[in-house]
């Protein structure tokens, strides 16, 4: 029996030896197949750093080319995309980590491709002779060819006298010189602006009077107005589609715009005389109604800020206050002006939304609450806003703001998006609907900070207009 547990602890003593060597043979083994392992992983979190820096030194180097200079030469353009990836390398890696090795740039009118090589050192793979590894990576962005068409659709009822439409003309100005400023380097056709000043009825010009979209009768001498005739004429004012034809952008030749005629007693006299203008709507009929006046602000159509800026303006300088507020008035023609089908043509269509990337931006400034409305209840004088139903009157601008900001399924994009203002308001219930009708912001703001909110807006908008 002693025999027999002296063999069995021989042969332990030698197994033990035995794994030990085994052990020993193994270790380096071991380590190297879990520090490769931990190497291989790092190469994986070095390979998506790289393409990190690539992709954000070409996004920087294409934002310089469009804000200092899009004439800047290849060369130039190189040594920027150089020094953008340096930076950026240098905070992402120590030098014990990684060394840049080579760096490629290519660039055309309609892309800018970049390759970006480096070494990455090993840690545990060193050991055996294999220092370090190389990995590459590469980049490509298209030249912005983005382009922005902005309506801004401005309250200038009565309301907004004085002190206060004097404001708007300083921050309408201000918003133009800043985009100019920042863009004046850009192809004309990037950044346009059209304005749509709005009370009660919105002014299109004259000069559409023979438009197939527009129905709109001859001026004249039409019946008696208490012993008096009357003189009926049209100055370019327009009223409100039969619903729901009102908060859309199409059937014009189903259902057309309705002008709104506008009367005297003597068309001699001038539109502020008290001589001149009733106080009341007067039936002239047989199918219309005459109002008292038109506002005489027509709309600007979309132009580009680098060459009408001076014109914009000048005509916005112009503006005077009168009237009531309807603010569906205003919003629904911010919408047609930036359409490219008529009633205004200039906006971008489908195809060159898709081509050149086309944001187009509705920004609403309002000082009040809508006051009239169309008669909900009658189709003969529904384009006259004669009513005083103001809850009508923001169903209807709930109803539009949905509309504007619907999905286009041709771009994928909302027909249009929509900034709002709300000027030295205190109805809590007019900053909500400004607030649910805005998809890009809404700004609340006080009398003397309106030019800096249009300031911040238009910054806004040219770092909208370069990261797209």
């Amino acid at each position: 029996m002693g025999m027999i547990r002296e063999k069995i602890a021989r042969l332990r003593r030698s197994d033990d030896g035995g794994i030990a060597v085994l052990t020993a043979l193994s270790l380096p083994v071991l380590v190297l197949l879990v520090g490769g392992a931990l190497d291989y992983s790092n190469a994986t979190r070095n390979q998506y750093k790289l393409q990190t820096i690539a992709d954000a030194a070409l996004l920087a180097t294409l934002s310089h080319r469009q804000q200092m200079n899009y004439q800047v030469s290849p060369s130039d353009l190189m040594q920027i995309f150089k020094t953008e990836v340096s930076k950026r390398f240098s905070r992402r890696f120590t030098a014990t980590e990684a060394t840049l090795d080579k760096i490629e740039f290519t660039t055309d009118n309609q892309a800018v491709r970049a390759a970006v090589k480096a070494k990455i050192y090993n840690r545990f793979l060193r050991i055996v002779g294999m220092k370090s590894y190389d990995i590459s990576v590469l980049a490509e962005a298209r030249s912005s060819t983005a382009r922005t068409e902005v309506a801004l659709v401005l309250d200038i009822t009565g309301s907004m006298r004085g002190g206060k439409i004097r404001e708007l003309k300083k921050a309408v100005a201000s918003f133009l010189n800043t985009i100019y400023t920042k863009m004046q380097n850009a192809p004309e056709e990037n950044f346009k602006v059209a304005v749509v000043p709005f009370s009660k009825y919105v002014n299109i010009g004259t000069d559409k009077r023979n438009e197939s979209w527009l129905q709109v009768y001859e001026d004249g001498w039409r019946g008696w107005r208490r012993r008096s005739r009357i003189y009926v004429e049209w100055e370019g004012c327009v009223g409100s589609r039969e619903y729901p034809y009102n908060i859309r952008d199409d059937g014009y030749g189903v259902n057309p715009v309705q002008a709104v005629m506008n009367y005297r007693r003597n068309p001699n006299h001038s539109a502020d005389s008290r001589d001149g203008w009733w106080s009341n709507d007067v039936y002239v009929g047989p199918n219309y109604r005459a109002v008292q006046r038109c506002q005489q602000n027509p709309i600007i159509p979309l132009r580009s800020v680098k060459t009408y800026k001076d014109q914009i303006i000048s005509a916005v300088n112009s503006f005077d206050a009168y009237g009531w507020t309807y603010i569906p008035a205003g919003l629904v023609w911010g919408w047609r002006v930036l359409s490219p089908e008529a009633p205004y043509t200039e906006g971008a269509n489908d195809q060159d939304t898709n081509k050149y990337n086309v944001q187009k931006i509705i920004v609403l400034m309002t000082d009040g609450a809508n006051t009239v409305a169309p008669y909900r209840d009658s189709s003969f004088a529904y384009h006259d806003h004669g009513s005083a139903d103001s809850s009508y009157a923001n169903r209807m601008t709930r109803e539009l703001c949905d509309n504007i900001k619907a999905i286009n399924p041709a771009t994928g994009k909302r027909n249009t998006e929509i900034i709002t203002i709300t000027f030295d308001v205190r109805a809590s219930s007019i900053k909500r609907l400004m607030n649910d009708c805005a998809s890009l912001g809404s700004f609340d703001v006080k009398k003397g900070d309106l030019a800096k909110v249009f300031d911040d807006i238009a910054e806004k908008l040219v770092d909208l207009h370069l990261s797209m």
